[in-house]
């Protein structure tokens, strides 16, 4: 369930028409649940979702988690290969460097941001054992 508007199942794409500049009817392209920041991978075939905690896990604690797609390149819809949520406890937002090796995730509960390499031709991410501590 989404904080933002509960009907909501995932990432939604529409189309804009470049002639009157007008916007199709949103239509839900990608599963996921509570995405609250997404970015486009830098190779145009991935597209990266933080998910802030809504849903249940063996009803323990929510789960936050960095949810992972493929993007269709003909049809632009998208396909869940994953998620990463075992070494980040809180993601709120990222980065993707622009050669789209790594991925830099601020982690809220940590108090940190972590490195995550990207493998570009599957699109997961793994820590890289790298964290920098953000201090105030």
């Amino acid at each position: 369930m989404n904080r933002i508007c509960p009907e909501s199942k995932g990432v939604y794409q529409c189309e804009l028409n470049l002639k009157d500049g007008s916007l199709s009817a949103a239509t839900l392209s990608g599963a996921t649940s509570s995405p609250s920041f997404i970015a486009f991978h830098p190779n145009q075939k991935y597209l990266n979702a933080v998910n802030e905690g809504e849903a249940k896990v063996s009803n323990r604690e929510p789960y936050y988690s960095i949810a992972i797609f493929s993007i269709d390149a003909e049809t632009r819809e998208l396909k869940a290969i994953g998620h990463q949520g075992m070494v980040v406890k809180t993601p709120r937002r990222f980065a993707i460097e622009p050669t789209g090796k790594y991925m830099l995730v601020a982690n809220q509960s940590g108090g940190n941001v972590m490195v995550f390499r990207d493998n570009q031709s599957t699109g997961e991410i793994e820590h890289a054992e790298t964290n920098a501590t953000v201090t105030s």
